[in-house]
């Protein structure tokens, strides 16, 4: 193809006949297009061969024009306009037309030459993230601050010798009133030694295996000199605060040693000394230490009990933070001055953080603080430490399975409950196989000693079973809810057809109230075995949960071993209400305003049947034959004189789930052939059986 842009060649004087015109290189190469001068073309072109610069000698790559059929261009027109009618995105909506979206920008990146590959982040050469204050203590640096870019600029300038990076240290205004400490060390009084020994031992039996707060043994030892200097105390206002916190958890979890109210009505056991350990809190924001971290998780936990949770979720907000500029989500280099076993205790202390982050923002649908792809440090582990470091630890494998669940939570969070999900509908049904499938490994890899078996339920074990249990039940109760809509149990005309339910959804549902059933069972026999914590908050948290599900189920399906166990947990839930529990008291008057409601929904819908019953001479009986007595019209205080055995209707013959019952031995919530082929099936049809709508799975999981 001619070069259209070439200039024609002019006419010559005289018969010389026309000397040949070198053409003209269409495009230059950078150089040349650089230095502005004309390019005779080639690889390397003359200009940049006579410079000696035959490596510099690039040219920029440019789109070729072809030519395509009419054909091919309409049917490309068609496509366009298929494509302009799906909704777009309301940020491609408001972006302005002048402006390139992010994502052509991004695009337009993405295409950039070739040469842009040879681009290398400095930031990817090793350099350690920790310095050493004046105290001679390890403090973070994040490669985004300007302090570590000043180190960068030194391993570029010497790199075979950088020099040490300067003493990190820290410049501020101090004042005592930033920390905001109401009382003093020396205005703290001390239990009798006898009975602080003992409530620590009950604390430490109750939470110590579940997570890592504090290293047990130095802790006691501590504890012992604070004694020995009780009439002149000389301990920190930081150790004297975790102290506090820790007596108030032993008495939260003692059964035998009584609390005093002074006069107020029931309390919550501890109150007084998680009260003293409130004044002597300090914001020592500035300066962070792992005895703070260790104070804010042990603040969180037990405010749960208090029923203050979202007081919990900030102090877990605030122990993360505090651990992050500590830098305990990264890896530690080798060779730091950490002894091994403090090493280690940074490592669990922080995944004791992640646990409660994952824990509380799930339980108040809020989002997780920090993503897994900016945690780097190492899992809780035995590998290079000596026995006796191993002995003062601990096994991990606890903590290991809590952080792998809290993992998985977090991925419900995000891909069933999180604005994702609503936004990417159509992809519902394969993140509740994607979670289901790593609930099933966990459960497979869980070692024999954290399994349920037959007999009494180590209390540690129960807790992580009821973890798991509730990982189950969030993961399917959208799908519960959407059976729970299709079948329509209270329809109007009573017996009206309704739309079959799929196999999938009958399946995932099953594996809900499977779960449910389990955590129920669990919470019983910690009952009969005087385990469960009256006062705790988790315990009455999985009831509540498992109960909700189990009222579906004997709503869908009436049998009269979930009545029985809705009925076993509204006893259990009114007990740990009298006796103070304040999360038990919320929950307690949640089910009784559903328990009213569900029955006078019963009322109603028999009443409509006998009608039509009489009218048509039939005498045969139904499930919606059952007559629920009135309820109370009245306010709360009514339920209590009121027989609520009756909540729900009698076993039914056609029930579609097996009786669970009260007090049976638990089973696996995802050990059915069913569900396994569920997890197994890459076939589609699995997913569009379960035949619910973009605008349908809205509903259940937001």
């Amino acid at each position: 193809m001619a070069d259209m842009s070439s200039p024609a060649t002019p006419d010559r004087s005289g018969g010389e006949p026309p000397r040949k015109r070198k053409k003209r290189s269409y495009v230059a190469c950078r150089r040349c297009h650089t230095l502005k001068v004309k390019c005779s073309g080639g690889v390397p072109c003359q200009r940049c061969k006579n410079a000696k610069k035959d490596s510099l000698c690039e040219y920029p790559q440019r789109e070729r024009r072809v030519t395509v059929s009419q054909s091919y261009l309409d049917q490309l027109q068609n496509s366009n306009r298929r494509t302009s009618n799906v909704e777009v995105e309301p940020e491609s909506r408001e972006a302005s037309p002048s402006r390139p979206s992010m994502a052509q920008e991004s695009r337009a990146t993405s295409q950039g030459p070739a040469v842009d590959s040879e681009i290398s982040n400095p930031y990817l050469e090793p350099r350690s993230l920790f310095q050493l204050d004046q105290a001679l203590r390890q403090q973070f640096v994040g490669e985004s601050t300007c302090l570590a870019f000043g180190d960068r600029i030194l391993q570029c300038l010497n790199p075979h010798s950088t020099p040490p990076s300067m003493t990190s240290e820290h410049q501020y205004v101090r004042d005592p009133a930033f920390a905001r400490q109401t009382s003093g060390v020396a205005g703290c009084k001390l239990p009798e030694r006898i009975r602080g020994m003992l409530l620590i031992r009950v604390a430490l039996r109750f939470i110590g295996q579940d997570y890592h707060f504090f290293m047990h043994g130095d802790f006691l030892q501590q504890l012992e000199r604070a004694y020995a200097s009780k009439d002149s105390p000389n301990f920190d206002a930081v150790w004297a605060c975790r102290l506090f916190v820790v007596l108030a958890l032993g008495e939260l979890y003692s059964t035998s040693i009584p609390t005093a109210s002074h006069g107020r009505g029931p309390a919550v056991p501890g109150t007084d000394y998680f009260l003293t350990a409130v004044k002597l809190l300090q914001d020592l924001f500035e300066e962070p230490s792992i005895a703070q971290v260790e104070v804010m998780l042990l603040f969180c936990f037990y405010s749960n009990a208090l029923g203050r949770v979202k007081s919990a979720h900030m102090y877990s907000g605030i122990a993360m933070r505090m651990s992050t500029t500590l830098g305990l989500h990264r890896c530690l280099p080798e060779g730091t001055v950490l002894s091994p076993v403090e090493r280690e205790h940074r490592i669990r202390l922080w995944w004791t953080v992640y646990i409660f982050d994952r824990s509380t923002s799930s339980r108040l649908g809020q989002p997780v603080t920090i993503q897994d792809s900016d945690i780097d440090v190492q899992l809780p582990s035995f590998d290079g430490l000596p026995k006796e470091v191993q002995e003062r630890l601990g096994s991990p494998a606890h903590l290991a399975a809590h952080i792998e669940l809290s993992r998985i939570t977090g991925s419900i969070i995000q891909d069933i409950y999180g604005p994702s999900s609503r936004s990417n509908s159509g992809r519902f049904v394969q993140n509740v196989r994607s979670i289901l499938k790593k609930l099933k490994k966990w459960d497979a890899h869980a070692p024999p000693s954290l399994q349920l078996g037959q007999g009494t339920i180590p209390r540690s074990v129960a807790s992580l079973q009821l973890h798991f249990n509730q990982c189950i039940i969030l993961t399917t109760r959208p799908i519960l809810l959407y059976v729970l809509k299709v079948k329509k149990p209270f329809a109007n005309p009573p017996g009206a057809a309704t739309a079959p339910v799929s196999d999938t959804a009958r399946t995932l549902s099953d594996a809900c109230i499977s779960a449910a059933r389990t955590s129920n069972s669990i919470i019983y026999q910690l009952f009969i075995e005087n385990a469960l914590a009256t006062y705790g908050y988790f315990d009455t948290h999985h009831l509540f949960s498992s109960t909700l599900v189990l009222i579906i189920s004997a709503i869908i399906s009436p049998n009269s071993s979930d009545s029985d166990a809705v009925q076993a947990a509204f006893q259990l839930l009114k007990g740990m209400r009298d006796s103070g529990n304040a999360t038990a008291a919320q929950y307690f008057s949640r089910l009784v305003h559903m328990q009213w409601n569900v029955s006078r929904l019963f009322a109603r819908a028999t009443a409509v049947e006998e009608a039509a019953a009489s009218n048509n001479a039939l005498a045969h009986t139904t499930p919606m034959n059952y007559i629920s007595p009135n309820p109370p019209q009245s306010g709360i205080s009514d339920f209590e004189a009121y027989d609520w055995n009756n909540f729900l209707p009698p076993n039914s013959a056609d029930g579609n789930y097996e009786d669970g019952g009260v007090g049976h031995t638990v089973v696996d919530p995802l050990d059915n052939p069913l569900l396994q082929a569920f997890l197994d099936t890459t076939d589609a049809s699995w997913d569009e059986n379960l035949g619910l709508t973009a605008e349908e799975l809205g509903s259940y999981v937001v």
